[in-house]
């Protein structure tokens, strides 16, 4: 979870999806960068940018020396079609992001970040609800932006287990399918999680940044009633990213790779999900001085996962691959307003079916996940911001062997605040 958020096949980002907004004097009209944008702005957004992609700290802070702090909720609803299996999901993250210079050179951005959590699920006639707080991540993240050719950083974050993972049955009811919802887990354990890179100015457009990273995850009960005890994988994640800018021009070309240990249940080992490879682009164009067109794909492919063998007392490597590859694509267009930034995106996933028989119990066929939304962003003043956002969509199934097509409907509302100082 996690900045940690580590799921095998799966897109879920850390902890929230949910990232701080951006204040209308630093709003980005790029993915992640602003136009026109400092040299200094420029060489910690990119520093920060690569944490992010390891440790899970936010992109940006709202101010380059700052502090920021945003309370938002999300409510996300779903609906399988033709049955009586439905619910909703509300994640309000509370965030505290600072930016500050500690030493001549030297910059830390510090992160809090919390959310209560509310659900409920109709499961085919049985109701069940949940409510907490989740897991608390704490983070801190060094640059130092002393040399004019390079930036290296440090990242250090925390799961905090603030969450509940002992959850009972009827709780386990309400926990959905990370494409319908944004939490798929209530808690964990305590996790560690460290990083460190750098990135290498090498010319005024083109800059490239390399990172490696480790997260130390603790154990934790996940059933209520039961004294076993899961002890997740730690896992190693290591990035290397190439980037061009301009005053009109963004492209990036991101590969990314995560190995996982194996996880034990009762101290046998368990399960150990496949070597992840990623693999995303990114590109950005400034239409006018006020519209931005921006695109985002990528395609993550797993190895085969393994799971305890009975006959071995191990974890075993599976005979035939249970993961799909993903794809995933995504449209966006911005406009700024003056105190009001406009945002509209159309996305969607496609995962492959898996390479079981059809006739196999464990085959999985191709599943479709597409989206469309729009947000509103509204400066009331240079310290404090609105946002509202409304998203739609289906989760769609292929026809298998055992049933036809299956299709989830899912929409959600955002409304959120932030304040600077």
């Amino acid at each position: 979870m996690p900045a940690s958020s580590r799921r095998p096949n799966s897109d879920a980002a850390p902890m929230f999806k949910i990232g701080p907004m951006r204040h209308k004097q630093t709003a980005n009209r790029l993915p992640g960068f602003a136009f026109p944008m400092s040299f200094p702005v420029r060489r910690l957004t990119l520093a920060l940018v690569a944490g992010s992609a390891l440790g899970g700290l936010p992109a940006a802070a709202a101010q380059l020396y700052g502090t920021e702090v945003v309370q938002q909720a999300t409510i996300r609803f779903y609906d399988l079609n033709g049955s009586d299996l439905s619910g909703w999901q509300m994640v309000t993250p509370l965030t505290w992001v600072g930016t500050y210079a500690i030493a001549p050179g030297w910059d830390a951005d510090v992160s809090l970040k919390t959310a209560w959590i509310f659900a409920e699920a109709d499961y085919f006639g049985t109701d069940a609800d949940y409510s907490g707080l989740s897991d608390s991540i704490a983070g801190v993240t060094l640059s130092y932006s002393g040399a004019k050719s390079w930036q290296p950083f440090f990242t250090l974050d925390f799961n905090l287990p603030t969450g509940k993972s002992a959850i009972d049955y009827r709780e386990t009811l309400t926990l959905a399918d990370p494409d319908l919802v944004d939490l798929a887990r209530y808690g964990e354990g305590f996790n560690t999680n460290a990083s460190a890179g750098a990135s290498f100015f090498l010319s005024p457009e083109w800059t490239l940044t390399t990172a490696l990273g480790f997260n130390v995850r603790g154990q934790y009960k996940p059933f209520a009633g039961s004294g076993d005890m899961l002890e997740p994988g730690d896992q190693l994640t290591a990035l290397v990213r190439a980037q061009y800018l301009t005053e009109r021009y963004f492209v990036s070309l991101q590969l990314r790779y995560r190995h996982e240990t194996v996880t034990q249940l009762r101290d046998e080992e368990y399960v150990k999900p496949g070597d992840r490879l990623e693999l995303k682009g990114e590109a950005a164009y400034q239409l006018d001085a006020a519209s931005t067109i921006s695109l985002l794909a990528s395609w993550s492919w797993w190895e085969k996962n393994a799971y305890y063998d009975f006959f071995a007392d191990a974890a075993v490597k599976e005979a035939t691959n249970s993961n799909g590859d993903v794809y995933y694509g995504e449209l966006k267009y911005q406009r700024d307003l003056g105190a009001v930034d406009l945002r509209a995106f159309a996305s969607v996933k496609r995962r492959t079916t898996n390479d079981y028989d059809t006739i196999d119990f464990r085959f999985r066929p191709e599943r479709t996940v597409w989206r469309i939304g729009a947000s509103i962003d509204w400066a009331l003043s240079d310290a404090t911001a609105l946002t509202f956002g409304a998203s739609g969509g289906q989760v769609i199934d292929d026809p298998s062997l055992f049933s036809g097509e299956v299709v989830w409907a899912n929409w959600s509302l955002t409304a959120g605040a932030s304040f600077s100082f």
